[in-house]
């Protein structure tokens, strides 16, 4: 777009829903503990959203917990506030998945839920 605005000889002004973007991702790319909690975050989400995991998941929480699973939303790498989402859904759902992860197939996958270590 900034080509074509040049090419047309058309000022050009930055969006500042971009400009947000990249100055949040600046700040998750250069703090540690923010990196490994979209890096957890992130592995939860690929290990559960498979849709063999996802559909014992939710047969798991209906039959343990009677109620149904929260879906865990999709993140788009140009929208930060989608992994807040993310971030926010797995607190909230994180003993649930650690508890399912320990039951499922024999507890074999429970080493990919990031934070085990609280068993």
């Amino acid at each position: 777009m900034r080509v074509v605005a040049d090419l047309l000889e058309v000022p050009h002004m930055r969006c500042i829903g971009h400009t947000l973007q990249n100055g949040v991702k600046d700040i998750f790319d250069k703090v540690e503990a923010v990196r490994n909690a979209v890096k957890s975050a992130k592995a939860i989400l690929t290990w559960v959203s498979t849709s063999r995991v996802w559909n014992a998941y939710l047969a798991w929480v209906r039959r343990h917990h009677q109620r149904e699973a929260k879906v865990l939303p999709s993140i788009f790498p140009t929208r930060w506030w989608t992994e807040l989402k993310l971030f926010e859904q797995i607190v909230e759902s994180y003993d649930l998945i650690r508890e399912f992860a320990a039951s499922f197939e024999r507890g074999k996958h429970l080493r990919k839920v990031p934070g085990n270590n609280r068993c």
